[in-house]
């Protein structure tokens, strides 16, 4: 224990007497040699002398560095003693690099000249640089300091405290700078409290008034920190040469990036597609090219670093579809450090950079795609998507011929095809670019919910949720398209993990599918579920964003799961309460196996011993593109002059005119309807 008072030592050597004397009354001792009674106090690595406490000096070993674990360790000694160095993110932020790479704590690393100089600064801090103890008859000042990568706070009272650093990773993928500040004054009233159970009397940093007038107007970030807080908020700092050592900041509000459009700015429209095609249009002019990402959103972003490298000494207004970028781009301006944990990072400080080098403002904007809203906004938007579309690999003189010929006649996509050697789905992108054809289309058949003609061929999963179950309200279910068989576990979430350990149930009973049908949520649409599903070789298919009509299957199953869970619940098994779990397997043991058809068959029955041959009619049937003959395949839909064979050789569904269909048996198709659950 220490015993230290400045102001009255006397009693304090009192006190020490006194409890000398208890101590040795209970027969313990104090070893002399532990008592300090003079300047200078030593006391966990520090020295205190008088109102300073010191660092003992040290040297840093360096010989021993050569993995990510010996560095891991170096570097969180380091940061332990940050709060009494006066040494900047910046500063360090060679030694951090070093810490990147592979997770490997083995993993070799070696330190750089950037990186040894830095450790040379910090042995240098650590033997010259010291802090004093909070006096509590004195204000206490925050200082924020507009340092490099992100800002520093020091607690101060005509010497310096204790310093307050930030993460060193941002939260953020893009932290503006007056963001990182507004997070440091949370941080710095945060520890204020913590150590020395005040707030600050003051808080001085960077920004004028009328700035920070402006930030609690336009950021999230800054009324919160501010909030409740009762001292004075200045940007006067004390004038004493220690505080000087602070360079400032390059960047702080944006003057080059616009919040609304400009006047006589050049307008253009940004688009990428997951095919890598990417592209930006201007005074009807098309510039698209391909790139190596499958992101749609990186796709776009590379579209509009193209727009601002091709204008860069020019005022424009750009319109992107993706409400993402249309947010973070503007914040470029102001972001000191950009988080490297994607290829995002690599095209954002491409960006950045042409931002910094423009001398003309910009704008950019965010516009709904495929709204139908008449007007050059929307018709530009959609000439960029268009762009985006591959049509085919039709050469670009052939391609305006065909054009030019449907312009003139307005030929149905049957006769261009014929006509121009080209391919059905050419041929079909063509007529719907066409602004006549376009109203004229046969509308699509809606709701189509494609079934599996054998067991385990197509299955559709969903999530609903019944919040009756608690933490387990995730309902996960797999419907077997061909049976109707049910599958269904309980999930404490949506997410990819979630979803990738309810297949895992579900395969242990049924075996994989060859297809999946999701919606696109967004455990589906992850990079991880696409890897599972690969994996095991499951072809993963997902319906029109918004659009519940493509899984009217799984929907179907929800309505049946919930209605039977909820009579269970009312029922005699059940009087007061059960778990989840075994409320829900009920369910599941009566719609699979106890419910039956108008055949007298139930979906345990359809799956594990499924009639194919039996319930569908074999015809063969002839292809009117080159008259050649196919089959034989089953008939999913007799209807009036049309039949939808299953062709089996290409995995797909087709519809044909009926004469050109010849039924080779006679057995009646069975009613699909018969296997709804």
């Amino acid at each position: 224990m220490i015993f230290n008072s400045r102001r009255n030592w006397r009693k304090v050597l009192q006190c020490f007497a006194q409890l000398k004397q208890e101590l040795t009354a209970a027969g313990l001792q104090i070893a002399p040699e532990k008592v300090q009674l003079q300047d200078p106090y030593t006391y966990l690595g520090f020295q205190i002398n008088g109102p300073k406490i010191i660092n003992q000096k040290a040297v840093i070993r360096r010989d021993h560095l050569k993995t990510l674990n010996d560095f891991q360790k170096l570097l969180g000694d380091i940061n332990w003693l940050r709060p009494y160095l006066k040494l900047t993110t910046g500063e360090l932020k060679p030694l951090f690099d070093i810490l990147k790479g592979d997770s490997n704590p083995k993993s070799p690393r070696s330190i750089t000249k950037e990186a040894l100089i830095t450790l040379q600064q910090v042995e240098h801090a650590i033997a010259t640089q010291f802090v004093t103890g909070i006096d509590y008859s004195q204000p206490l000042i925050f200082l924020i300091f507009n340092t490099t990568i992100t800002p520093t706070g020091l607690f101060w009272q005509n010497n310096p405290i204790m310093w307050v650093h930030l993460p060193t990773s941002p939260k953020k993928v893009l932290l503006p700078y007056y963001d990182a500040i507004a997070d440091l004054i949370i941080l710095g009233r945060e520890n204020s409290r913590k150590y020395f159970g005040i707030e600050p009397s003051t808080i001085i940093q960077p920004y004028t008034q009328s700035r920070i007038h402006w930030l609690l107007q336009n950021t999230e970030a800054w009324p919160i920190a501010c909030a409740s807080y009762t001292g004075a908020i200045d940007n006067h700092y004390p004038p004493n040469k220690l505080i000087q050592f602070c360079k400032l900041h390059a960047f702080v509000f944006p003057h080059i990036t616009s919040k609304e459009p400009l006047n006589d700015a050049l307008l253009i429209f940004t688009d990428g597609s997951s095919t890598g095609l990417a592209a930006y249009t201007y005074n009807n002019v098309v510039v698209k090219f391909q790139t190596t990402y499958t992101s749609a959103q990186l796709v776009e972003l590379q579209a509009i670093i193209a727009a601002l490298s091709a204008f860069p000494c020019q005022p424009l207004n750009i319109y992107t579809d993706s409400a993402y970028l249309a947010h973070s781009i503007p914040l470029l301006e102001t972001v000191s450090q950009i988080k490297h944990i994607s290829d995002t990072a690599n095209l954002f400080l491409q960006c950045q950079q042409l931002i910094q080098k423009r001398t003309t403002p910009f704008f950019l904007g965010h516009i709904r795609a495929h709204s139908g809203l008449p007007g050059p906004l929307t018709q530009g938007n959609a000439t960029a998507d268009t762009a985006t579309k591959t049509i085919a690999t039709v050469t670009t003189d052939n391609l305006q011929q065909v054009q030019k010929a449907h312009a003139l006649h307005h030929l149905n996509a049957q006769t261009l095809r014929l006509m121009f050697k080209l391919t059905r789905e050419q041929a079909r992108q063509i007529v719907k670019q066409c602004a006549n054809c376009i109203t004229y289309l046969p509308v699509p058949h809606l709701g189509v919910n494609p079934r599996g003609l054998i067991p385990n061929e197509i299955w559709q999963m969903d999530i609903t949720h019944h919040s009756e179950f608690g933490q387990l309200k995730y309902i996960h279910v797999c419907i077997d398209t061909y049976s109707g068989f049910i599958s269904a576990t309980l999930q404490t979430g949506e997410a990819t993990k979630h979803v990738i350990a309810h297949l895992l149930h579900c395969f242990s009973i049924l075996g994989i599918p060859k297809q999946i049908k999701t919606d696109n949520g967004p455990g589906y649409i992850a990079k991880a579920f696409l890897q599972f599903c690969n994996t095991l070789q499951i072809k993963h298919t997902t319906g029109i964003p918004y659009n519940p009509q493509g899984q009217g299957i799984v929907e179907r199953a929800h309505l049946s799961l919930k209605t039977i869970i909820t009579k269970l619940k009312g029922g005699s098994w059940y009087p007061v309460k059960g778990t989840p779990r075994n409320i829900l397997n009920h369910a599941l043991f009566i719609l699979n196996f106890l419910n039956l058809d108008s055949h007298g068959k139930s979906a345990a029955d359809r799956f594990w011993h499924p009639e194919s041959q039996k319930q569908f009619a074999m015809v063969k049937w002839k292809d009117p593109l080159d008259s050649s003959w196919h089959g034989p395949d089953p008939v999913l839909i007799w209807g009036r002059g049309s039949v939808c064979i299953f062709s089996q050789k290409n995995d797909a569904a087709r519809w044909l005119p009926e004469r050109l269909v010849r039924q080779i048996n006679h057995n009646h198709c069975q009613s699909r309807e018969d296997k709804s659950p």
